[in-house]
């Protein structure tokens, strides 16, 4: 059988806010990663990668979002709280 190498890429994501959110996950959508022969990712933002053969293997939900979410809408009327999504 043939060496396998594997490489952890790590890029910046800040979950302060709703546009840092929305940027980490534009960063992921634009990385190039052609150089290699296959993605794996775990974890959002990384599933929007695009790459020819890439395997999504999702152990962690979008925690940031569910935390925004739970900030900008604190003082919800109780009667929408189904709104939420939480």
């Amino acid at each position: 059988m043939a060496a396998r190498a594997a490489e952890i890429v790590e890029i910046d994501n800040n979950e302060s806010d709703f546009d840092q959110i929305r940027q980490s996950y534009l960063r992921f959508y634009d990385l190039n990663l052609d150089e290699f022969d296959g993605v794996i990712s775990a974890k959002a933002p990384s599933y929007v990668v695009r790459h020819r053969n890439h395997v999504c293997y999702l152990m962690h939900t979008m925690s940031c979002i569910l935390r925004y979410v739970r900030i900008r809408f604190s003082e919800a009327d109780p009667s929408k709280l189904s709104d939420r999504g939480d």
